[in-house]
Parts: C-alpha cells; structure tokens; sequence
C-alpha cells in the first residue's frame, strides 16, 4: 500500500500498520517513508510558493525553525524504515524492541479561509486524537518532536497548536525539530521525527533545534535551542503537517514490561 499525504504521510503510514496490528488483520508490518524531489520543477514550485529560504548566502544556517530571523525552509532527501509488530510476537522471537506505538491521531481540516485558525485547529485535533488513543494526557509526555519547517507563518501555527492541545503542559514539555539538520524531506520527514523521538527514549537524550538562536516571541515554547539535552523520556509524541492541509500524531512509548 502507498499513502501519499506530504510531510504526514510516515506518520499516517505507522498509523495505519499500528491500527492493522491491533486488529489482528496483520501480524508485521515494514513501513517505509522515502522522498526524492530535489529538482528543478519542485524547486521552482517551492520557491514560487515562498517555503524556502532565502539565505543563499549562509546555507547552514538558513533552516532555522522557530528562530526569529528564519525566512523559509530548505528542501531535503532521505528515507526512514520502521518494522511494526505485535509486541509479544516480537519479544518470542527475541527481537530488540525499540519502543511501543501507543496512540495516533490524523486530521484533514486544511488551510480555509483564514489558515491562522484553522491550521491550529487540525494540527491540535490530530494531537488531541492521538493523546486520547494512547489513554495519555499530556502530563505524561517527556518529549515532542515537531514539524518545524522554519516557515515565518507555519512556525507560529505550530506553537498554537501545541498550546490547544497540550495546555498549560506546552510550555513545560520540551519539543525540537530535526528540519535544521535534514531539511524538508516531504514525505519522510514526520518518520524520520519519529526515529529521532525514538532515539531520545532508548538513550536519554532529546535532539536539539539547530541554528534557533533568537526565539521569536511568538512561539514561546521550549524548543531545546541549539544543543541536545539529557533527559529521561518514556512517552514522546511526534507531530507532522502537510501543505495540502493534513496533519498526523504519533505517541510512542517505552516498551512495557512482558
């Protein structure tokens, strides 16, 4: 099966592996996001659409999520793999298990009329969807992996959503994008968020937001500035947007005990 959803669509594909797991429809599960579209037509449709930074001048620095200074985002490749299976399947055949898919949540809401509403709302409702799926408030969330494409607009919708949907808890929880170090990889960039978030659980160290030198007042929020941080994690949630409106959560957790 392909799902073709933009920057959701990793997310929405462990998703989906998870749901068929659960339901006893599938024993395993291999989930591959990948995107290749560095190119002359998607560059042009980027740039045309103002997504992309600017900076030719200092290209290390021009992903800069969440950064006051940051003017777009930079257009990358890659790929992420992840094997889904029944967890008891896997422990009887001695496999080594990373972490547990506890929840996921998805939404479609898309941009509307006014997207500084309803862009929020979607990013918040897939969050909110995915806490409820893992019986998980926000209170017990050590770590969040964002989408942050160092956009001067999306940023700041992301930092809402967070605030809809966690509460109080946003400003406590501490959150980072990998985008500054990979770029935009479109449809395996929420997968390879994901792999990051799984990485801070089974090491105790939570990734840090590259080039995020001065904050902009309007996302207020912890986003582990420029360098990773220890820190025990045994729930993260993973949050990916895509630009044709679709949004999708993933709440993974340390594996439980046989």
């Amino acid at each position: 099966m392909t799902i073709a959803t933009a920057c959701t669509a990793g997310l929405n594909a462990v998703g989906y592996a998870a749901d068929e797991i659960r339901a006893g429809r599938l024993d395993a599960v291999l989930v591959t996001a990948t995107d290749a579209t560095i190119t002359e037509c998607a560059m042009a449709s980027f740039c045309r659409a103002g997504l992309v930074s600017l900076n030719n001048a200092d290209p290390t620095h021009a992903s800069r999520p969440f950064d006051v200074r940051r003017d777009g985002g930079v257009l990358g490749e890659g790929a992420c793999c992840f094997l889904i299976e029944d967890l008891e399947g896997a422990r009887r055949r001695g496999a080594r298990v990373r972490a547990e898919v506890l929840g996921f949540g998805t939404s479609g809401t898309g941009h509307g009329l006014d997207p500084a509403v309803s862009t929020p709302r979607g990013m918040a409702a897939a969050m909110r969807e995915a806490l409820a799926s893992a019986n998980c408030s926000p209170a017990q969330l050590q770590y969040v992996g964002c989408h942050g494409v160092s956009d001067p607009h999306l940023d700041v919708w992301e930092t809402q959503a967070m605030k809809l949907a966690l509460g109080d808890d946003a400003y406590r929880i501490p959150m980072s994008s990998a985008k500054a170090q990979i770029g935009i990889p479109q449809n395996a960039g929420g997968a390879l968020q994901l792999a990051a978030a799984i990485q801070a659980i089974n090491h105790g160290i939570l990734p840090a937001t590259l080039n995020h030198e001065e904050p902009d007042p309007a996302c207020d929020l912890d986003y582990i500035p420029g360098t990773p941080r220890r820190n025990q994690v045994t729930r993260a949630l993973v949050l990916a947007h895509g630009f044709n409106g679709s949004d999708a959560a993933v709440i993974v957790g340390e594996a439980g005990p046989p």
